[in-house]
Parts: structure tokens; C-alpha cells; sequence
């Protein structure tokens, strides 16, 4: 059994996953699922980070176009 990444909402071996969730698939469920698009090869990626956090706000007003 590999781990693969849930991408959309499915029901695997009787039990319901949510999507982002890392899951064991058996290798005679996987095809499917892959070809569906609803689990894919699990990677140890961290999560992007929200790197706006911290920044100034802009003060300055915005131009809009004349008609």
C-alpha cells in the first residue's frame, strides 16, 4: 500500500476522506482513484505559507480611468 493525497472528497474502503487528507490505498484501488482524479501521489510538500503577512498597507489612492 502506497500513501497518496486525497484531492477531492471521496469514500476509500468504506471510510469517507476530506480533501488534503494522506491516505493508504491498496494497490488494487488506486488505478481508479488516480484516473478520476480524486487521490494523487503523496509528496512531502509543507503547505504554502501566507507570506503577506506583516506588510504595510498601501496608502496611496488608486487611479481610475475617465469615461
Amino acid at each position: 500500500m502506497k500513501k497518496y493525497t486525497v484531492l477531492k472528497g471521496c469514500g476509500i474502503a468504506g471510510t469517507f476522506h476530506e480533501p488534503g487528507d494522506t491516505v493508504e490505498v491498496s494497490e488494487k484501488d488506486a488505478p481508479g482513484l488516480l484516473a478520476a482524479q480524486q487521490i494523487t501521489h503523496h509528496a512531502n510538500v509543507e503547505k504554502p505559507v501566507d507570506r503577506s503577512v506583516g506588510l504595510k498597507k498601501s496608502t496611496s489612492k488608486t487611479k481610475k480611468r475617465s469615461k
